[in-house]
């Protein structure tokens, strides 16, 4: 954590110093008093089910050395912090989050990468984060904090020690990853694909690709996108950028390409990557074709930082998954477990199913399929699209979680699944025995939904029952 001072922070937001001393400083920054706040500067943000100036008293309690607020505080709380500690009032104490993180980017000359896309933001930043710790010490944003709070919580992180960062960037709404991107000021971007989630709030495809595109459009004129370029949403973006474009894809003519993908079982997949007229082999300790495309755009990250081709391998050979994306179990009577329970969106959920069919061959194949979010007026033909797939990648046995999923059976029976193979449920949980006794010994089962279908306790109680 870098050390800031509370002249700095009253610089930075235009802020007012109410308590304490311009000379004080803090050893970083928090908006949680539940968590480490020892000696930190404590942010009292607002939102629609909480105030966090209800706990600046909290903060001070846990060792706290300032807060910066917008209302006045409670004088039982000014008193209980004593002298040596640090008020700083502002407008809007979000704003004042933008502005510390803002500062505390500026004060580090370190180059900084920056993923969107509708699917694989994570696992991407996950990979890039491996193989640029080959080299450098880096900075990543833990788990997927990628939004107005998490990603500067992540830049107030940055100190001398680090050489490198990477972040991700989401959004609900056209304008947030603008404002992002202003934040972190990234050198470099990567736009892994452009499908259908967040529908609901954007309205269509094209507008999504204008949102996804403003992380292009704030790449100065030294920097890089790294860009899909099978996806026609994404190449496009290339037309918008003043930033050198590094091109990355499977199918297209790119600047780096994958040949020769050949699955590994749980152990991952392998193929070829071409770049410069080079050829390297390369193993991704993920299984999926998808992840092919996930590694591909971090070896461009890394590509527009100079590094060379086994480098990039032995990065992503260290790759380890975030929980819930694309986690692979084996139970002691040979059970595949796949839980990739984090989210779920027609694009991924194909992905998963046709991994599903890899990850299964000769095996009996179990999809449990939930709810999938937040794609508007889509909704309906999106679940039924997904049915369709779920004939095509041989499935088994499907059952489906959610009022909206029950369309995903109704879909699949129509084009030929036999109705006894069909099971649906109204809960997650009320799946959950169905799902014990429908498993058996050698079977390979999918487990996927959106986050608040919470698929995961499913994936969680196989695996506690242990077959």
């Amino acid at each position: 954590m870098p050390v800031l001072s509370a002249r700095e922070v009253i610089e930075a937001t235009g802020g007012t110093l109410v308590a304490g001393e311009a000379a004080a400083v803090f050893s970083g920054i928090s908006t949680d008093s539940r968590g480490e706040v020892a000696g930190r500067l404590f942010i009292a943000l607002q939102g629609p089910r909480f105030d966090g100036h209800d706990f600046v008293g909290a903060a001070f309690a846990g060792g706290a050395a300032g807060a910066v607020v917008s209302k006045n505080v409670d004088a039982g709380d000014v008193s209980a912090a004593g002298e040596a500690r640090v008020i700083i009032k502002v407008r809007d104490t979000l704003q004042a989050l933008w502005d510390i993180a803002r500062h505390i980017r500026s004060r580090f000359d370190i180059p900084i990468i920056a993923v969107t896309g509708s699917t694989g933001k994570t696992t991407t930043k996950d990979m890039i984060y491996y193989v640029l710790a080959r080299r450098f010490r880096t900075l990543r944003t833990e788990a997927n904090y990628n939004n107005e709070i998490g990603l500067p919580l992540t830049l107030a992180r940055i100190d001398e020690t680090f050489e490198a960062g990477v972040v991700e960037l989401g959004m609900r709404a056209l304008g947030e990853i603008k404002s992002l991107a202003a934040i972190a000021r990234p050198d470099i971007g990567v736009v892994t694909n452009v499908g259908v989630a967040h529908m609901e709030l954007l309205g269509s495809r094209e507008n999504i690709a204008r949102a996804k595109a403003e992380l292009v459009e704030a790449l100065p004129r030294h920097g890089v996108a790294v860009l899909n370029a099978d996806d026609p949403l994404v190449i496009s973006m290339q037309g918008r950028t003043m930033a050198r474009v590094v091109t990355y894809g499977i199918k297209s003519n790119a600047d780096i390409q994958a040949s020769d993908i050949r699955g590994l079982g749980i152990d991952g997949t392998s193929a070829r990557f071409h770049y410069g007229g080079r050829c390297q082999e390369v193993v991704i300790p993920i299984p999926g074709r998808h992840n092919v495309y996930n590694a591909l755009a971090a070896a461009g990250a890394a590509i527009a930082l100079d590094f060379d081709l086994p480098t990039i391998a032995d990065g992503l050979r260290d790759f380890v998954p975030a929980p819930m994306r694309m986690q692979v179990s084996r139970t002691g009577r040979d059970v595949l477990v796949i839980n990739d329970a984090y989210n779920a969106n027609p694009v991924s959920v194909k992905s998963a199913l046709e991994t599903l069919r890899e990850l299964g061959s000769g095996r009996r194949k179990i999809a449990v399929l939930g709810n999938m979010l937040e794609l508007g007026e889509l909704r309906d033909e999106a679940h039924r699209e997904v049915g369709r797939c779920v004939v095509g990648f041989d499935v088994d046995v499907l059952m489906t979680v959610g009022d909206s999923a029950r369309l995903i059976g109704v879909e699949a029976e129509r084009v030929g699944m036999q109705a006894s193979r069909i099971r649906h449920f109204s809960e997650t949980l009320e799946a959950l025995p169905t799902l014990v006794a429908e498993v058996r010994p050698g079977d390979a089962v999918l487990i996927k939904g959106s986050r608040a279908m919470g698929m995961e306790r499913l994936a969680e109680a196989l695996l506690e029952v242990g077959f």
